[in-house]
């Protein structure tokens, strides 16, 4: 038993001074005001929502090597109709296909201002060359509303080819107005 206590005790002490070791995860909420904004299958929508960002910073070199993000909070309308809809939105990338995005939400967006954020506020933090690997997934994005669902889902794998440069290696996307 003293065994197990001295050696739990020197896992844990372990842990404690490598932890400078392991990368950085951070969180940031982004919050968007927008009016009469064009959505999925010719949806016009106003309202405001928080896109809730986690990204990891690789230990080596300080730079972004995944991220993850949602929508928990949302109040979207029919611009026209002033109808509710429902959000839910998710995705993970780890291959850097949606971090200037991310960074850039304004521009690619095209409504200045619609972000509380500046646009090149992950400027720093974006690695010089982006991962040769990796996968985007964006399966579950959907507004729901006046009896209608409007459907979003992306999926994209990069592998190196036998040179190392980066390939597409299985991409799905669809878009479903039901």
């Amino acid at each position: 038993m003293k065994t197990l206590k001295l050696f739990s005790s020197i896992i844990v002490i372990a842990a404690f001074f490598c932890s400078n070791t392991i990368g950085q995860t951070y969180q940031k909420e982004l919050h968007a005001t927008f009016d009469g904004v064009p959505a999925l299958c010719g949806l016009v929508i106003s309202g405001n929502w928080t896109v809730h960002v986690t990204y990891h910073l690789d230990p080596q070199t300080g730079k972004i090597d995944r991220m993850h993000f949602n929508i928990p909070k949302y109040e979207i309308w029919n611009t026209a109709t002033g109808a509710r809809y429902k959000l839910i939105d998710s995705g993970n990338d780890n291959s850097g296909v949606l971090w200037d995005f991310f960074n850039n939400l304004n521009a690619y967006n095209g409504v200045p201002g619609m972000y509380d954020v500046e646009d090149g506020w992950l400027d720093a933090l974006l690695p010089y060359d982006y991962p040769n690997k990796g996968s985007y997934v964006e399966m579950s994005f959907k507004f729901m509303g006046e009896g209608h669902k409007y459907l979003y889902g992306a999926m994209l794998q990069i592998r190196p080819d036998a040179n190392g440069a980066p390939t597409i290696f299985k991409y799905n996307e669809h878009i479903d107005c039901l």
